[in-house]
């Protein structure tokens, strides 16, 4: 290391700070930008505090000098972005209460049948029967304030249509909304529910479904696992897809089932009686001696995910 010239990173900082400062001010940054940008000022001190130390020398590597001054913001502004990257990620577990969007519409006796959508976020999903025989459909939202919730009835002949969505406006949430998200839905076990879609970004499912009458189940996660009480009807067809996560199926008695892989990096592992399925080259696993498969299942799930099979006791 030898001496060098004049430190200019110091007053370079100042301009670059005065100038952020007065870009936030302005409102220039979207609101979790400014956040970060507020929340990152004791950065500057680690920076005072290494440049004391290391400050106003060159390092000399081979043919090549380099600044310690800038090798210390370089390295700020690393450890700044693995602050940020750890935050975030901690954050991302925490369930947020703060924003309640709730519905409820009783289903006339008109509607034969109801289709349902659900397009979610980072959100876990629970989906239960109603503890009663009314004929209304519930729903529950609880999550972060980031998170834009629409939940639409419309009708369409003899068929009701719910449809729940909910969208992040801003591409970068702010750090204080980040998190989780719940939704639960109560389905009525005296309307026919066909079909039901659900697709996500993240977060596990868990759809109770064995007291409702569904014929048609279309599932597809980015992220999470996949519990699946089926339903006690004559026939079930239904796709299952989660990217990272495992899959349960809680099959009622009596119930011949078969399971179909559709896709996905590798077999999963599996779990079942082997006294009652066999599992066949391809990864498909049959109900033993079955003729037909009542319950037709196409699963999607990364390579050494568990695929596991419960069966019900009467």
């Amino acid at each position: 290391m030898i001496a060098t010239r004049r430190n200019f990173m110091w007053p370079l900082i100042v301009i670059a700070v005065g100038g952020l400062w007065l870009l936030i001010v302005a409102d220039v940054f979207p609101d979790a930008v400014a956040d970060l940008l507020k929340r990152a000022w004791p950065a500057l001190l680690i920076l005072f505090g290494y440049d004391i130390l290391l400050g106003r020398r060159r390092l000399s590597l081979a043919r090549w000098t380099l600044d310690t001054s800038l090798l210390g913001v370089i390295l700020t502004v690393i450890f700044v972005l693995g602050v940020i990257w750890f935050a975030y990620n901690k954050q991302g577990d925490v369930v947020r209460t703060e924003n309640v969007v709730t519905f409820a519409e009783p289903i006339s006796d008109e509607i034969e049948k109801v289709h349902i959508t659900v397009d979610v976020e980072r959100t876990t999903l629970t989906i239960l029967p109603t503890s009663d025989d009314s004929r209304t459909i519930s729903a529950e939202f609880v999550g972060s304030m980031g998170s834009k919730v629409v939940m639409d009835w419309t009708t369409e002949g003899a068929t009701g249509v719910l449809t729940i969505r909910e969208a992040i406006p801003e591409s970068i949430p702010k750090l204080d909304e980040y998190g989780r998200g719940t939704l639960a839905i109560a389905l009525p076990t005296t309307v026919i529910i066909e079909p039901f879609e659900l697709t996500g970004a993240s977060g596990d499912v868990e759809l109770d479904l064995s007291r409702v009458f569904l014929r048609q189940i279309a599932v597809d996660m980015d992220e999470g696992d996949i519990a699946l009480y089926l339903p006690r009807l004559d026939t079930l067809q239904g796709n299952l897809k989660t990217g990272d996560g495992g899959i349960e199926l809680f099959v009622p008695p009596n119930t011949v089932l078969n399971v179909q892989l559709a896709g996905g990096s590798g077999k999963p592992r599996y779990e079942y009686n082997p006294l009652r399925y066999d599992l066949l080259a391809t990864g498909e696993l049959k109900l033993i001696d079955s003729q037909g498969a009542q319950y037709a299942l196409d699963v999607s799930l990364k390579g050494g995910a568990l695929l596991r099979i419960v069966d019900l006791e009467e």
